[in-house]
């Protein structure tokens, strides 16, 4: 069973977005496009399985790379904006990409969807979201997406606090990756 992979436990959430933008330095610099990580905490504590949601973090900075590529004389950004409201605490990735069609926005969790993009970016597979919105619905997470065709895609992990856990813990770091 998946969910006996699961270890929920307190993490820092700031720490694992951080991680997974280190993680893709290379792709950040072969695609031309810089990580921003906006963070007005200096830890951001959530109840999650640390290995999973550095996958699912990884799957959404993959995409945000593979449809915000370079083009000359622009400079692209990829955001990551943690903040906590309430309850709730929430991580966002936003890219300056291709965006993705209204048409195609509900089916992107569907497995092996790739919709008008996929035809366009060959190493498409339909699976990405799947597997991430499948491991968030498992874990408790909210996901949404909001996307405007050549604007870019918001991407948006939602916690929602059981307990104290979520909170994040006050002194501030804002600023650029």
């Amino acid at each position: 069973q998946f969910e006996l992979d699961f270890a929920v436990q307190q993490v820092d959430l700031l720490h694992i977005v951080r991680e997974t933008i280190n993680d893709h330095k290379a792709a950040f610099i072969r695609y031309g496009v810089f990580p921003k990580l906006i963070c007005e905490q200096e830890s951001a504590y959530v109840e999650s399985d640390a290995k999973w949601l550095r996958f699912v973090l990884n799957q959404v900075l993959s995409n945000a790379l593979k449809y915000s590529r370079h083009e000359a004389g622009e400079e692209k950004t990829i955001s990551f904006h943690i903040a906590s409201e309430g309850m709730k605490s929430c991580v966002s990735c936003t890219d300056a990409g291709v965006g993705i069609p209204p048409q195609d926005i509900e089916r992107v969790w569907q497995p092996f969807f790739t919709g008008a993009n996929g035809r366009r970016f060959p190493e498409a597979t339909g699976m990405g979201l799947y597997l991430t919105k499948e491991v968030c619905d498992r874990l408790g997470h909210q996901i949404a997406i909001k996307s405007q065709v050549n604007e870019g895609t918001t991407v948006t992990i939602t916690f929602i606090a059981h307990d104290h856990l979520h909170r994040l813990q006050p002194k501030g770091s804002v600023g650029r990756w």
